[in-house]
Formats: C-alpha cells, structure tokens, sequence
C-alpha cells in the first residue's frame, strides 16, 4: 500500500509516531492495477516493474513532484523503495498512472501483498 504525502509546501508527511502534520490531507485511491494484478506468479529473483492507476481523492491538487510512500504489506527489493513520484500536478477527482520498478520478486514462493 502507498500513501501520499507532500515534501514541499504541502507539508504532510505520514511516517512515524507523534509527528505533526501540516497542510491538507492528500488521498489517493487505487483505480486499478496497469500491470502484475492480484495473483500474478512470478520466478524467484524476477525482476519488473509495478504500475497503477491511482486518482487524487482529495480536495486540492497534488502539487508537481508528489511523491507515493509505502505504508504497508509486503517491501519488495527495489533501487529506491521511498517513493514513487508523481512529477505532475494532480487534480482532485484526476487519474494518473504510476510505476516503481525494477523491483525483484522474493525468493521464497508465497503469497506477497
């Protein structure tokens, strides 16, 4: 799961315990997946990249380099697994496709969320 937060003049960050959070709430809602949906097999050590469809559920835009974090379920191995960026303004109500990869796939079968 990826939450959103703001690194400029937004101000929110959602990471951590007893952390003030400035600036309005940012949403995001998961639209669909563009690419390696639910129950998808893959080869240990296998490496893709993730996309989906997300839409910005608030009530302001997302500013220009937004960024997605992950909050939950399972990290996968990834060159930058702090965020997935969102290098333009989005509007609220607006869908906009975002991607994080090369990631690996584990090497023990499972399933992985």
């Amino acid at each position: 799961r990826f939450h959103p937060f703001m690194n400029r003049e937004g101000g929110r960050k959602c990471r951590g315990k007893n952390k003030k959070l400035t600036g309005s709430k940012k949403m995001a809602r998961l639209v669909r997946h563009v690419n390696v949906g639910d129950g998808t097999n893959m080869a240990p050590g296998e490496k893709f990249t993730k996309k989906w469809i997300v839409r910005n559920d608030a009530e302001e835009a997302w500013p220009k380099d937004s960024k997605l974090v992950h909050i939950g379920g399972d990290q996968l191995e990834t060159a930058d697994t702090e965020a997935i960026v969102v290098k333009d303004a989005v509007k609220p109500g607006e869908s906009k496709e975002v991607s994080v990869g090369p990631l690996t796939a584990p090497q023990l079968p499972g399933l992985y969320k």
